[in-house]
């Protein structure tokens, strides 16, 4: 303990550094606790997305896509979260390419050719 106003320090102030030690602790807890779920969360999301283009693309069940995910994420060293976003990334920037590709075969401003 150390104090600015004197060379004494008073006997409660221990006791109530102690406690304001623990709240903080507690406090700190909690937020790392609240972070981690939201990283869940978030996690959660991507990775059903990617579960989700998997089993479009190459019509797999749940199970199986989820499953192709862990052995590409054990195969490549590399988190399956990772793996989700980088799938789920590069599928949105090739819908976002694809929307600004003139359609082949339309005319004027996206109308068939008649």
């Amino acid at each position: 303990m150390y104090s600015t106003a004197s060379a004494a320090i008073d006997p409660q102030a221990p006791g109530v550094a102690d406690l304001f030690a623990t709240h903080a602790a507690l406090a700190l807890g909690k937020a790392e606790k609240v972070d981690q779920l939201s990283q869940a969360l978030r996690t959660r999301e991507v990775i059903g997305q990617a579960v989700g283009l998997l089993m479009q693309k190459y019509d797999l069940d749940t199970d199986a896509a989820f499953g192709f995910l862990v052995r590409t994420s054990s195969h490549s060293n590399t988190k399956v979260r990772d793996i989700a976003v980088r799938m789920v990334e590069d599928t949105k920037r090739r819908s976002a390419r694809l929307a600004d590709e003139p359609a082949q075969g339309l005319v004027g401003e996206g109308r068939p050719d008649t």
